[in-house]
């Protein structure tokens, strides 16, 4: 099965099992979001794609994959300053192709 596969099957059965008003101990702690972690730095271009069809929590992942956050203190909490800045973040480390 290709990566892309694997993330979206990993990715639909979080999104089904998270529910919608999960705790966000709940939707980390998922196994499918954890498998989704566990492909590591090729899951972010997917993840980065996801985030930009659907505002989602993606957040832990992308910290957890790259290893650092780029998400100020200070937004921590808005989902679209976080959405933002990790799309941002995207773009300078070359996950998400720019426009020129």
């Amino acid at each position: 099965m290709s990566l892309e596969k694997q993330f979206q099957e990993y990715a639909k059965q979080w999104k089904k099992e998270k529910g919608h008003l999960s705790t966000i101990k709940r939707v980390i702690n998922n196994p499918s979001y954890q498998a989704i972690i566990e492909l590591g730095e090729q899951a972010v271009p997917l993840i980065l794609n996801e985030l930009q069809r659907e505002n989602d929590a993606w957040y832990f992942a992308l910290a957890k994959i790259a290893g650092e956050d780029p998400v100020l203190e200070e937004d921590m909490g808005f989902t679209e300053k976080m959405r933002d800045t990790w799309l941002d973040w995207g773009r300078r480390k070359g996950y998400i192709p720019t426009l020129e």
